[in-house]
């Protein structure tokens, strides 16, 4: 299995190296990311199967990793959440996110050893399940599909129409799969294949351009706009578009604003 410890302290990543039997709780690779950026580049490259994470960090905290998986529709890892805050209002985030355990430092490693050794074993209960299953599954998905008159190549190119029309729903790749009775896999080959680009990237590709559609022709407010596009939070919307469009929602709203009023004013 795969470990990824998300924390701004190295010294934290050290310290479970040490105290940790992970080869003897079945990680065969442990990497280590210093923020939540960094750990959803990795996660978006490579997905973990469980993730050790801390909440307070620099450029991206914790519970905005976890919302940034959720709005690029990037399936979660098993998450352990270690934190310093003992607080009310961050545990319930963390339940909301559908976070398996939330440790308080300093780290007891018993308590994080039963934590990971309990996940493991879900995860591995998990996917002997889905091994014996996959065959009825694959058959029933074959089977509606044969009725529908279509295969996966057809039923990808309705899944990209949906996506379209629903730029605002859950369009993750898990969403897409039970909805349309083809697998992960199935979608993102068939999608690169014959569109030439991942999935993920269309899906923000089109929530960019709609949500720079509305700055430039409406008056909507920044959050009804993230909200209208698939975003939970407006800050993390904020930033993707920046890192799309080189600059801010807002940047962009009055740029937009200005070139209108130079053709206005250029106009015979």
């Amino acid at each position: 299995m795969k470990l990824l410890i998300v924390d701004d302290q190295h010294s934290v990543y050290l310290y479970l190296q040490k105290v940790l039997d992970l080869p003897a709780l079945g990680f065969e690779e442990v990497r280590y990311a210093e923020n939540g950026l960094h750990a959803l580049d990795m996660i978006a490259e490579s997905p973990p199967d469980i993730m050790l994470m801390d909440i307070q960090m620099p450029f991206m905290n914790g519970l905005e990793l976890l919302a940034a998986l959720r709005d690029r529709g990037i399936a979660q890892p098993e998450t352990i959440v270690l934190s310093a805050y003992d607080e009310f209002t961050y545990a319930q985030k963390c339940i909301d996110f559908g976070v398996r355990g939330y440790v308080l430092k300093p780290i007891d490693p018993s308590e994080i050893t039963g934590l990971l050794r309990e996940t493991r074993d879900r995860l591995t209960a998990a996917r002997r399940e889905a091994l014996l299953s996959a065959a009825i599954r694959d058959a029933r998905a074959n089977a509606q599909l044969s009725r529908e008159g279509g295969t996966d190549a057809q039923a990808v190119g309705r899944i990209r129409a949906y996506v379209d029309a629903h730029i605002g729903a859950d369009l993750s790749l898990n969403a897409m799969a039970r909805q349309f009775f083809v697998s992960r896999y199935q979608i993102s080959r068939l999608f690169k294949q014959l569109y030439g680009l991942n999935y993920q990237d269309y899906v923000l590709s089109v929530r960019m351009k709609t949500a720079a559609e509305m700055l430039a022709d409406t008056d909507a407010r920044l959050y009804e706009i993230a909200i209208a596009v698939g975003f939970d939070e407006p800050s993390y919307f904020s930033n993707v578009f920046k890192r799309y469009f080189g600059m801010s929602p807002k940047e962009y709203r009055k740029s937009k604003a200005q070139q209108e009023r130079r053709g206005r004013d250029e106009a015979p």
